[in-house]
């Protein structure tokens, strides 16, 4: 009889499970995409930087090492979120959970902090051009200790991440999910939202920095374009006026002469103007352009930077404020604003699918190189 019973326990969890997991279809539809893209995106990233185009190997490092993390976080992050939601309620392996909850959080923290590092590096060598600069091996150096921080800093999941039950309150019945231990000891509790907390202050810290040394990156490269903009036009208003020549050589000339030939030099003289003006406008626009091409990588990573500022902050917002393991959660919540919760939980994402997109867009090279691949026969 007790038999019986648990297996229509089992059966009813599974049930249960089912009807969750189909209410998330369209998120993991999102996921799929996002490995696929993903993926591929980055893969022709390091192909293409590494053998495709000869550029210095001090631009390289950062491009390679941060297309490898995105490769790595659009499988871990997306597989585990799938995982998670085709098995909301129906997920067991204590070691599976800690392992998949580690790795995926420590990776997500190694791209922010290269992120990081990447700004600082732009920092010293737009806004410090004169000073202590990175070398290959500085920057070797750093990236390898920002993985050992982010992996050690992240050691206590491992005691605050597990297998955990979830109630159906309507049903009677107890499935389980990984996620955040919810321990009937309080101090247990406490202590992983404290540590959470302290994640949240030094990710929302590690962000801010990113946006202020972007900020000073930004502003001195917009003011080296406008002050190189300003010198071309300042150089070309210092040549000879034609139309200003044309007038003085004709102010000797009789009263009947100017009347008969007034309206040929009007056109004239606004011709050369005209000519001078769009000859301005067009050495201003190569001059941007120049600045803009030699600026490019900064120019990109500030867009990388920024995209990730913009996918991140929802997603710490969400893992604060909401707690996606509880039982109110998977009882209470409507599905609709549940699958708005996880979708936000997951949209930093993003931020590793889209780099691709941010190199074609500022690297014409890399851009020609992506459409020889793509329409290669």
């Amino acid at each position: 009889m007790e038999e019986f019973k648990s297996a229509n326990r089992t059966e009813d969890v599974l049930t249960w499970n089912s009807e969750l997991a189909m209410s998330l279809i369209l998120i993991d539809v999102f996921l799929g995409i996002y490995i696929v893209i993903g993926v591929l995106g980055n893969v022709m990233i390091i192909y293409i930087y590494n053998v495709r185009l000869n550029i210095k190997i001090d631009d390289r490092i950062f491009i390679l090492a941060l297309a490898a993390v995105d490769i790595v976080v659009c499988i871990t992050g997306p597989a585990f979120s799938l995982t998670r939601n085709i098995l909301p309620v129906a997920f067991y392996g204590n070691i599976t959970c800690k392992i998949l909850w580690f790795f995926t959080k420590a990776m997500n923290a190694v791209s922010v902090e290269l992120v990081l590092v990447i700004g600082v590096e732009r920092y010293l060598k737009i806004c410090r051009p004169f000073g202590m600069q990175m070398n290959n091996k500085a920057k070797i150096l750093v990236l390898v200790l920002s993985v050992i921080i982010c992996f050690v800093g992240h050691a206590p999941i491992f005691w605050f991440y597990d297998q955990i039950p979830v109630l159906n309150i309507q049903r009677n019945i107890s499935g389980s999910r990984c996620g955040r231990i919810h321990s009937t000891d309080n101090s247990l509790s406490e202590t992983g939202y404290f540590y959470l907390l302290i994640i949240f202050v030094l990710a929302v810290g590690t962000l801010g920095l990113i946006i202020f040394l972007y900020v000073l990156i930004g502003r001195r490269i917009y003011r080296r374009i406008q002050r190189n903009r300003n010198r071309s036009i300042s150089k070309q208003s210092s040549e000879p006026d034609p139309a200003s020549e044309a007038i003085s050589t004709t102010e000797n000339d009789n009263y009947s002469s100017k009347e008969a030939n007034s309206g040929h030099k009007s056109v004239g003289a606004s011709s050369n103007m005209s000519g001078k003006s769009r000859r301005r406008k067009s050495s201003s626009s190569v001059s941007v352009r120049n600045w803009r091409q030699k600026h490019r990588y900064s120019l990109m990573f500030l867009l990388i930077a920024g995209t990730c500022v913009v996918t991140y902050t929802p997603t710490l917002i969400v893992n604060l404020a909401v707690n996606l393991d509880s039982e109110e959660f998977w009882n209470y919540t409507s599905p609709n604003l549940r699958q708005f919760y996880l979708y936000l939980f997951q949209v930093y994402i993003v931020n590793h699918v889209v780099n691709p997109f941010i190199y074609g867009y500022f690297d014409s090279a890399f851009r020609t190189e992506m459409k020889k691949l793509l329409c290669k026969k």
